[in-house]
C-alpha cells in the first residue's frame, strides 16, 4: 500500500537500486509501481469535489475556503448543501438555513435576521415604534425581531426595523389576527414579533388568546379588560383568573361549563373575599376584613370575629356575652361548652312545626332541662290513678354493659320490657341484632322523667292507705 498509515507515501520499487543489483525493468514490476501511484492518488481529496472523505481530517493551521453564498454556503452539510456558513462582507460570518440567511456574526456580536437577538431600544412614538438594526434586515415569512419598547401603546401600533418601513403589529386570537389595543405593550418591555407575510404578529408579551390546540387554552391574556386565564376552554372549564376586574370585584378563580360561568371566587373592592354562585346570583360564602365569615345565599350562618356562631341571623341575642364553644378545653374533658345570655337560656328547642317544646336554661348555680307542659295547651285532663298494677309490673334491674371496655355496671330498666308497661317512656329502636362491636342502627332508649307521674300517683295512693291505717289505730 503506497501510504504507510501516517500520511507518508512509499514507493514499491527503487529503479536506481534495481540497476545496481542487475534487476531489469519488467512490465509486471512497472505495473505494480503504477498501481501504487493510482491508489495513492485515489486516496487524495480532489479540488473539484469528486471525492468524499472517509474520516475526519486533522487540519493543523485551519481551512481556507471561498466566501460562498446564501444559496451555496462555503461550508455546508452533506445532503443539505443550502444550509451552512458563508460570507458576504469581510469580518463577518453568516449562516444560511435552506438558502435563507438566518444569522450573522460580526465584531459587534450576534445579529440575526430570522430572529434579531438585540435589545435595541425603540424610538418613534407609543404607537409607531422605530428600531435601529445592524446591517440590512431580511424580511421573510417567519422572520422574527425583538426590541425594547420605549413607550406603552395606546392603540393599534406599527414597528419599523431599519429600512423595512412601518409594519402593523397584530395579535393572534380566536377571531384571527387583529390590531392591538391599549396597554398590550408596556414601556420597558422586551417585545418579540414575527412576520406572517403581511404583518408582524406579537409573540411576547402575549396578547389575546394563545391555544395549545383547539380545545384547551394554555394561557390567555386580554390586557384591555385586565384578564389572565389558565385553564380549558371546553366543557367543565376551570380557570385561574388573575386580576379580572369588574365594577365591584376581582375574580381570582372561575368555573364555567360549556362557556357559561357557574362559580367565581374573588375579592370585592371592599376587600371582602367571596364565593359567588351564578345560579342564584348570590354570594354563598363571604369573609370580610373584620374577620366575619358568612355562609349561605341568604346569609343564614355567620361566624363573627369573636368566634360566635349565628344561625339564621347575624346579631347577638341575649347579650354580648352569650357564646357556644365546640371542642375540648384545656383540661381535656369538655366537648361542648355554652354560656347563657342575659335571658338565662342556653338552648331553645322547637318541633318540626316550629313550636317551642323545650329549653335548657340556667341560674347562677344550676341548669334546668325543660320540656313543654303548658296547661293552656292541654285538654281531656284527668287524674292518673290505679297505677299499682303498672308499678308492680316494673322490674328494676342491675346489669353490665356489653361491648364497653371494663363492662361497667348500671341500674335501671330494660327499654323493650318497659315499653310493654309504660310505652310513652320509651323511644322505640330497631330489632336487628347488634354487630360484633355492639353497633346498632337505632337503639331503644328510656326517658326516665316519664316515670315520675306514675311514681307520684303511687306515692299518693300509698299515703292515702297509710292515713287510713293510722286513723284506725287511734
Amino acid at each position: 500500500m503506497p501510504y504507510n498509515g501516517t500520511g507518508t507515501f512509499n514507493r514499491v520499487y527503487n529503479w536506481v537500486n534495481d540497476k545496481a543489483n542487475g534487476i531489469n525493468i519488467t512490465a509486471s514490476r512497472f505495473d505494480t509501481e503504477d498501481s501504487g501511484f493510482a491508489t495513492g492518488l485515489s486516496t487524495c481529496i480532489t479540488k473539484d469535489g469528486q471525492q468524499t472523505t472517509t474520516a475526519s481530517i486533522p487540519f493543523a493551521v485551519g481551512i481556507n475556503v471561498n466566501q460562498g453564498s446564501v444559496s451555496s454556503p462555503s461550508i455546508a452539510i452533506t445532503g443539505d448543501l443550502s444550509t451552512g456558513f458563508y460570507q458576504t462582507t469581510s469580518g463577518e460570518i453568516r449562516f444560511a438555513s435552506e438558502g435563507v440567511n438566518t444569522a450573522t456574526l460580526n465584531a459587534t456580536g450576534l445579529v440575526t435576521t430570522q430572529f434579531t437577538q438585540t435589545t435595541n431600544t425603540s424610538t418613534g412614538s407609543s404607537n409607531a415604534y422605530v428600531v435601529a438594526v445592524t446591517g440590512t434586515p431580511t424580511l421573510a415569512v417567519g422572520s422574527t425581531f425583538q426590541f425594547k419598547a420605549s413607550f406603552a401603546n395606546t392603540g393599534a401600533a406599527t414597528v419599523n426595523f431599519g429600512t423595512l418601513g412601518a409594519i402593523n403589529i397584530y395579535k393572534q386570537g380566536a377571531s384571527g389576527a387583529t390590531a392591538l389595543i391599549g396597554g398590550e405593550i408596556e414601556s420597558g418591555q422586551l417585545v418579540t414579533v414575527k412576520y406572517d407575510g403581511s404583518e408582524f404578529q406579537l409573540v411576547s408579551p402575549v396578547a389575546g388568546s394563545i391555544s395549545s390546540n383547539g380545545t384547551y387554552a394554555a394561557y390567555v391574556v386580554q390586557a384591555g379588560s385586565s384578564q389572565a386565564y389558565f385553564g380549558s376552554t371546553g366543557t367543565n372549564q376551570c380557570n385561574v383568573v388573575a386580576d379580572c376586574q369588574t365594577a365591584s370585584q376581582y375574580v381570582v378563580y372561575r368555573y364555567t361549563d360549556a362557556g357559561t360561568s357557574k362559580w367565581d371566587m374573588g375579592k370585592s373592592n371592599t376587600n371582602t373575599w367571596y364565593l359567588y354562585d351564578y345560579g342564584n346570583g348570590k354570594n354563598q360564602i363571604t369573609a370580610n376584613p373584620s374577620g366575619n365569615l358568612t355562609l349561605g345565599a341568604a346569609q343564614t350562618c355567620n361566624f363573627d370575629q369573636n368566634g360566635r356562631l349565628f344561625i339564621n341571623g347575624s346579631s347577638v341575642i341575649g347579650g354580648e356575652n352569650a357564646w357556644v364553644q365546640v371542642g375540648v378545653n384545656s383540661s381535656g374533658n369538655t366537648a361542648i361548652a355554652a354560656r347563657a345570655g342575659t335571658n338565662n337560656y342556653i338552648m331553645n328547642i322547637y318541633s318540626n312545626a316550629g313550636t317551642a317544646v323545650g329549653s335548657i336554661s340556667t341560674t347562677s348555680s344550676a341548669t334546668s332541662f325543660n320540656t313543654s307542659s303548658d296547661k293552656r295547651l292541654k285538654n281531656n285532663v284527668a287524674a292518673l290513678d290505679n297505677v299499682g298494677a303498672k308499678i308492680d309490673a316494673l322490674t328494676p334491674v342491675t346489669y353490665n354493659w356489653q361491648y364497653i371496655e371494663g363492662n361497667p355496671s348500671g341500674t335501671g330498666f330494660l327499654a323493650q320490657d318497659l315499653h310493654e308497661i309504660i310505652p310513652e317512656a320509651v323511644f322505640v329502636g330497631d330489632n336487628e341484632p347488634p354487630t360484633e362491636s355492639g353497633g346498632v342502627a337505632q337503639r331503644w332508649s328510656v326517658d326516665y322523667s316519664k316515670l315520675v307521674p306514675y311514681l307520684v300517683a303511687e306515692i299518693k295512693e300509698l299515703r292515702q292507705r297509710v292515713a287510713l291505717l293510722e286513723a284506725k289505730g287511734k
